[in-house]
């Protein structure tokens, strides 16, 4: 038997392949190049974000803020970390400004008891620290005299832990989380 001429393979090899297989045209080849080379986006977007990372490590870094939601008089942090030398904010809008300016180690948030949720606080604060930032959080508010309850994010376990802690255990869990 003798083989078939070349010319008749290609149409049947054209007639096998699929009509959604195509080869687009000349003019879509082109279009689509010129499109690519133009988009620029997610290049200046990723060395932007360097830039950020870069200006973020430059900033001065320290150890501890607090945000206080309690009367002075009543403030457990106030006595426990004054030898620590901490930064202090009063609201959410100043822990967001050091963020600005400054790095920290760990944030600690002392909450009033009566007014406030240790879940919805510790998700605010969580947002205000910029992403990449090795921060830890420590949230409590007092639910007894002798008992604290205590929401603690680390970044390596990027997860929160809930713990229940007597109130002169508070500052060992501070030194804990600003020796790692």
């Amino acid at each position: 038997m003798r083989p078939a001429p070349l010319h008749h393979m290609s149409r049947v090899l054209n007639a096998l392949r699929m009509p959604f297989i195509r080869t687009p045209a000349k003019e879509e080849r082109t279009s689509r190049n010129l499109r690519a080379a133009n988009d620029t986006k997610p290049y200046t977007q990723f060395t932007s974000e360097i830039g950020h990372d870069a200006q973020r490590t430059n900033l001065p870094c320290h150890n501890l803020i607090i945000l206080s939601r309690v009367a002075q008089a009543d403030s457990l942090m106030r006595g426990t970390t004054k030898s620590l030398n901490p930064r202090i904010a009063r609201s959410l809008e100043e822990v967001s400004a050091h963020f600005d300016a400054e790095r920290f180690k760990l944030v600690v948030v002392e909450c009033n008891p009566e007014h406030c949720d240790l879940v919805q606080s510790a998700i605010e604060i969580q947002r205000l620290i910029p992403q990449g930032d090795a921060t830890a959080l420590i949230i409590f508010k007092r639910a007894t005299q002798e008992c604290l309850d205590m929401l603690r994010y680390t970044p390596s376990a990027a997860a929160f832990s809930f713990l229940s802690v007597r109130p002169d255990e508070i500052r060992t869990h501070i030194q804990d989380l600003l020796a790692l």
